[in-house]
C-alpha cells in the first residue's frame, strides 16, 4: 500500500511576507527541503507509536477483552511488541520532487488500515489521504525552516 501526500508550503506568508509565493528554487534546494520534510514526517510517525495514535487524528481503539486475556495485553494500546514494525519505518530518501517514508514490515498496512479482525490503528499521521492537521503543521514548519536557511545561504 502506498499513499501519496501533497503538502503545500505557504511561501508568501513566510518571514512577514518577504518572499514571493513564486520564488523558484534549484533542484538541489528542493531536495534539501523535501529531505527535511521527510525526516520530520519520519519523526512524527515514530512518535505515534508511543502516543497511541494521537498524530493519526484519534486515539487508538482499546484492546478487546479477548486480546487482553489471550495475549496478556494492557491498555493503553501500543504497536510495539517485537519492535519489527517500529524499526521498519524509515526515511527512504528525497529528490527535488518529494520524499519517501516507508514501513517495510508485513503488518504495517494491516495496522494502518485495519482488517482481519483488527481495528485500524494508524501510526502514519494520514487521514483520508492527507496528513493530519497536527502532522502537517510540523512538516510545514520543517520546510519553512529549511527554506529560511537556504535563503540565508546556510
Amino acid at each position: 500500500m502506498m499513499t501519496r501526500i501533497k503538502v503545500k508550503v505557504p511561501l508568501g506568508r513566510m518571514m512577514g511576507g518577504r518572499f514571493a509565493a513564486t520564488r523558484l528554487f534549484t533542484s538541489s534546494a528542493m531536495e534539501r527541503i523535501h529531505r527535511k520534510m521527510g525526516l520530520k514526517l519520519l519523526q512524527v510517525t515514530k512518535q505515534s507509536f508511543f502516543q497511541h495514535g494521537q498524530f493519526g487524528g484519534a486515539p487508538w481503539q482499546e484492546y478487546a477483552e479477548s486480546t487482553k486475556k489471550r495475549w496478556h495485553k494492557h491498555d493503553p494500546v501500543t504497536l510495539i511488541e517485537s519492535g519489527d514494525m517500529f524499526g521498519s519505518v524509515r526515511f527512504d530518501g528525497a529528490t527535488s520532487l518529494g520524499a519517501r517514508v516507508v514501513a517495510g514490515d508485513w503488518k504495517s498496512s494491516l495496522h494502518q488500515s485495519g482488517g482481519e479482525g483488527l481495528p485500524a490503528r494508524p501510526y502514519f499521521p494520514i487521514s483520508q489521504g492527507r496528513l493530519t492537521p497536527q502532522a502537517e503543521r510540523e512538516v510545514v514548519k520543517a520546510a519553512q525552516r529549511e527554506i529560511h536557511n537556504i535563503v540565508r545561504g546556510l
